[in-house]
């Protein structure tokens, strides 16, 4: 259920953006790129027992511009989607950014 909450105010944050200078759409492109690439290689991690990327680190990414990359990512790789605590911070995540954008606009 949080899964698709969080999807949902992805599309939200990402059709508020779109009103937004370019740099601020490259910028987030490029974190959410970084981010799924993280979130890639954490899934692989996991299905090898190798060292996993922290979650503390895919939620920074997230905070930086990266969460509509954690957010498809969650879905593409069905990956930490059944996580709780992970999508609730998640979610707080979105909701601040909603938040800076609907205040800055």
């Amino acid at each position: 259920m949080l899964t698709a909450i969080v999807l949902v105010l992805a599309a939200l944050v990402v059709w508020l953006l779109l009103a937004w200078p370019t740099w601020l759409l490259v910028w987030v492109g490029v974190m959410s790129t970084v981010a799924m690439v993280f979130f890639a290689h954490d899934k692989l991690a996991a299905l090898r027992g190798r060292r996993r990327v922290p979650e503390r680190l895919l939620l920074t990414l997230a905070l930086f511009g990266g969460s509509l990359g954690i957010a498809v990512g969650e879905v593409l790789f069905h990956h930490k989607s059944a996580k709780e605590s992970f999508n609730a911070w998640l979610l707080l995540v979105f909701l601040l950014q909603l938040a800076a954008i609907l205040i800055a606009r």
